[in-house]
């Protein structure tokens, strides 16, 4: 097996086992003390640590005065580096932040604050999601209170919670990495991504259009669909294929029918989540023509109302259908 100075540090992680110690999430704020923060040398410590050994021994050797005082300033200079690599992350406290949404696809955000007591600024902390490529390198803490935003790509939806923070530092030169594993109580709601298209939202009142195209001037604009052969001309948004796009049939709904009813029901795809997606383009069609909305779904109605707290109600019954008890 090949050995390397590098990989020492990872045979350390591995003895003490201090990748498997795992925190409890918690919904409190989490500070960082001396229980929580690890330390070990870098590759460029560990190449400095031999460095000293080899001035130690050669001044040992010729009794070099000059030798001595130089490898034992050296070596100050070292565990110094190694308390201000410390000092740089204790008694930082971590606060979970509010409940956050996104759309399955987008980025889902998670917002931290951190809490830095002392009136040293903290330099260079990277923090890192664990098994995510997402990152933020170089951060400096101010005294007071410091908002933090780090996301990932959502690819399903539901309850999204916040994988392990890794919160690590090498300042000042290097020479040494600390590092610590934090688990916060904080989660996203992910909804379903919108159809492209598809049919018009039904109304709980009876409308001459089934299609929600209506021929009255004093009717509302809610959205676009694909055209079809028995749309008619005028409906047809016509800048939009003078600008190379594909035809789209523009929806109106009438200032009278001022509320929809999503039903479940109502849709033929036999998929779950081909219905899931559906209702959520139909939620953002009502939202964005200011239409009351009633969402049914099997075993849950949410009675009609609109603004954004409703949407985010509907939205997240749709995120978390059939999950919640699995």
């Amino acid at each position: 097996m090949s050995f390397s100075i590098a990989s020492l540090p990872h045979r350390f992680y591995r003895l003490l086992q201090i990748e498997r110690r795992q925190q409890p999430r918690r919904a409190h704020p989490v500070t960082l003390a001396q229980s929580r923060i690890f330390i070990l040398p870098s590759r460029n410590g560990w190449g400095f640590s031999v460095l000293i050994i080899a001035m130690l021994i050669a001044a040992t050797n010729f009794a070099n005065s000059s030798l001595f005082i130089l490898t034992f300033l050296l070596t100050g200079i070292l565990l110094v580096t190694m308390f201000h690599t410390y000092r740089n992350m204790s008694a930082l406290t971590f606060h979970p932040g509010h409940g956050s949404h996104c759309f399955c696809g987008e980025q889902a955000p998670f917002a931290l604050q951190i809490e830095n007591p002392s009136a040293n600024t903290r330099q260079g902390l990277d923090f890192e999601l664990q098994d995510q490529t997402t990152e933020c390198a170089g951060i400096h803490v101010e005294k007071g209170h410091t908002h933090l935003t780090i996301s990932i790509t959502s690819k399903q939806r539901g309850r999204l919670s916040m994988p392990v923070l890794l919160i690590s530092s090498r300042y000042p030169f290097g020479l040494f990495r600390a590092w610590s594993r934090v688990r916060l109580d904080t989660e996203c709601i992910v909804y379903p991504r919108p159809a492209n298209d598809g049919p018009a939202p039904p109304r709980s009142h009876g409308h001459n259009d089934s299609e929600g195209i209506s021929n009255s001037g004093q009717d509302d604009f809610i959205g676009y669909r694909n055209y079809q052969v028995t749309d008619s001309p005028r409906h047809v948004d016509w800048k939009a294929v003078a600008r190379g796009r594909p035809m789209m049939t523009k929806l109106f709904s009438s200032a009278g029918d001022d509320e929809w009813l999503l039903d479940w029901n109502s849709l033929s795809a036999a998929d779950d989540e081909q219905r899931l997606s559906q209702l959520s383009r139909w939620i953002l069609m009502a939202e964005a023509g200011s239409r009351r909305y009633a969402l049914q779904l099997p075993g849950q109605t949410l009675e009609a109302s609109r603004g954004e707290a409703h949407k985010h109600r509907c939205l997240t019954a749709l995120a978390v259908y059939g999950l919640d008890h699995e």
